[in-house]
């Protein structure tokens, strides 16, 4: 399906599932567990339960500009609440399910929420917790079915009147008004809300299916959280595409719904597709003689992969001979039918992505943003459309420029209207010129492929004066299997530091090799042996480093980083000041 702009601007989020009934009507459009089994919808069911909730939300009281809140996980009921609200006029503010009862409080407030639909009573209990704090006539209905608050199905109405204010509603829905309102997660502070027009998405969205060269009739999974605006956009891809989704309630529970469901596509961030990675590992360490060569030598056969120079004949020869005998498992555990895997959020490590291309998933990279609805580049599936270490080239929404100082700037239909209530704060990221400044540096390779250096805020100068950039030095440092996450400082220091979050899975197979053996954490990372493991991985990334990036001094952290702790976002990329803030003893050591 060709970009087509015209096409775009005529469809509300609303549309999309009238678009597919017109387009390829499906037998199966959304589908989620209940107790363990599949439940489907149809295409024509869909448009039915939307209308119909969207009549109870009228009925309920909630205005043409109401904000609504969805607080729930992956599930078929969570775009069926969001079309209804959209088709009501609501305008949608998604919540996260592990936000803190600050940010739900300020995101409530601020937004002016009016309705809130929790996935169950014990979510719901949150928002009464902290009910004095919002507006006293919130209406709280719950997805799951409880005694506490009304269930979402009491919404399903069918009356001739709530029709016909319906269709009015409708009718009057511009696609240049505010469709949501998404609110970043704050890694650099008090959160903002972004506000989205329905032509900002929906042009995105078919920016992305002619990019992706998705088809219809295939099926997709969906595990990302459809509170982040990547995953949300990706479903009305996948709804314009006229594609099947099951979604996986828990992200925990992807590789289940994968081999259950065998879909060609999805979308995921890089640290799952590490974990997927990191399991891979783990079950080659437990192989025994012949296999567990095999499983070592493929391994070291994909990280030689590269995507345009296929190599000598007896490369490609092992190649076919290791994904006989070990890549068709690595496969086989994704479902084995995929297409397209699309990474987004956060850097991937070119090495992992030359090992997953070598084991024939067709994995892609690409890059965005909220404010860009969210997709600014993106890798293609066709040949010649892919480059290992860079984001791609631009989708056709919008166009990108780089700035004299390296900032990437973006430009088009995609790009978001404001902050809500921040009128200031929006002059600052979009020039008067329509250049959103995305606060990341770039570079385009061969004239078109983006590649992204770091985050502008995050570059810091050494005491000398000298700048350093701690992205690439620490996706380094990642790339082994024994680091989970690092983090690189030295703002105002005469050299660079690092905290490590070992792989702590990997770390303990290691040991058992070398024979040793730790009643906990601590005593393993004060071990000699092991800070000499760190000492080596350390040495092996600063050969590739310039001097003043090498890392000089590094701490092991014995605690793990997370959403639930807070040291990660919900797209699981570190909270530099969360972090700096819990660990700031161990960092002042460091610079000692």
């Amino acid at each position: 399906m060709k970009y087509n702009a015209q096409l775009a601007q005529g469809i509300r989020l609303f549309d999309v599932f009238e678009y597919q009934a017109s387009n390829f009507p499906l037998g199966i459009a959304l589908a989620g567990q209940v107790d363990g089994t599949w439940v489907n919808y149809s295409t024509r069911q869909c448009l039915g339960i939307i209308d119909r909730l969207a009549m109870g939300l009228i009925a309920s009281g909630l205005n043409t500009g109401d904000k609504i809140s969805i607080v729930a996980s992956n599930r078929p009921e969570w775009i069926l609440i969001d079309q209804a609200a959209s088709a009501a006029g609501l305008i949608i503010v998604p919540l996260y399910t592990n936000l803190n009862d600050v940010d739900y409080k300020y995101i409530i407030d601020h937004a002016e929420v009016r309705a809130i639909v929790v996935q169950d009573e014990k979510m719901g209990m949150v928002f009464e917790r902290i009910a004095p704090h919002i507006q006293a006539d919130n209406l709280i209905f719950s997805i799951n079915a409880t005694n506490a608050y009304a269930n979402y199905q009491s919404l399903l109405q069918s009356d001739s009147k709530l029709q016909a204010e319906l269709q009015i509603r409708k009718q009057n829905i511009l696609t240049t008004e505010v469709a949501t309102i998404i609110y970043t997660s704050g890694t650099q502070g008090t959160p903002k809300g972004v506000m989205l027009s329905h032509n900002n998405i929906i042009n995105n969205a078919f920016a992305c299916v002619d990019c992706l060269g998705l088809r219809h009739h295939i099926s997709a999974v969906s595990s990302l959280p459809l509170s982040h605006v990547f995953e949300r956009t990706v479903n009305y891809i996948y709804i314009l595409a006229g594609m099947s989704i099951y979604y996986a309630d828990k992200i925990e529970l992807l590789g289940d719904v994968l081999r259950d469901v065998k879909p060609e596509f999805f979308t995921t961030v890089p640290r799952l597709m590490e974990k997927v990675y990191e399991k891979i590992l783990a079950k080659g360490a437990e192989q025994k003689g012949i296999r567990k060569y095999l499983f070592y030598k493929a391994s070291a056969v994909a990280e030689q992969y590269n995507d345009v120079n296929k190599g000598s004949i007896w490369y490609q020869l092992e190649l076919y001979i290791y994904n006989r005998l070990v890549f068709s498992k690595w496969r086989a555990a994704l479902g084995g039918k995929l297409e397209g895997v699309v990474s987004g959020a956060a850097a991937f490590q070119p090495k992992l992505a030359r090992i997953f291309l070598a084991a024939g998933i067709p994995f892609r990279e690409g890059y965005g943003q909220t404010e860009s609805s969210p997709v600014i580049c993106c890798n293609r599936f066709y040949k010649g459309g892919n480059k290992i270490g860079t984001v791609g080239p631009a989708v056709p929404c919008n166009y990108l420029k780089i700035a004299e100082d390296g900032e990437i700037l973006v430009k088009g239909a995609n790009v978001m209207l404001g902050y809500y209530k921040q009128p200031d704060l929006t002059k600052t990221v979009i020039d008067v010129d329509g250049w959103l400044h995305t606060g990341d540096v770039g570079k385009l390779i061969d004239g078109k492929f983006l590649k992204i250096t770091d985050r502008k805020k995050e570059i810091f100068k050494n005491s000398a004066g000298k700048y350093v950039a701690p992205q690439p030095i620490e996706n380094a440092l990642a790339e082994s299997r024994y680091i989970d996450h690092a983090m690189v400082l030295g703002e105002n220091e005469k050299s660079v530091a690092a905290l490590i979050v070992p792989n702590f899975e990997q770390l303990t197979i290691w040991c058992a090799e070398e024979n040793l053996y730790f009643d906990n954490l601590v005593d393993m990372l004060l071990h000699p042996s092991v800070h000499k493991k760190y000492l080596e991985i350390r040495n092996q990334v600063n050969a590739q480093l310039n001097p003043i990036e090498r890392v000089q001094k590094f701490k092991l952290l014995s605690e793990t980083w997370t959403q639930e702790n807070g040291d990660l976002t919900p797209t699981l990329k570190i909270k530099r000041r969360v972090i700096m803030e819990r660990h700031e003893a161990e960092i002042a050591l460091l610079f000692n």
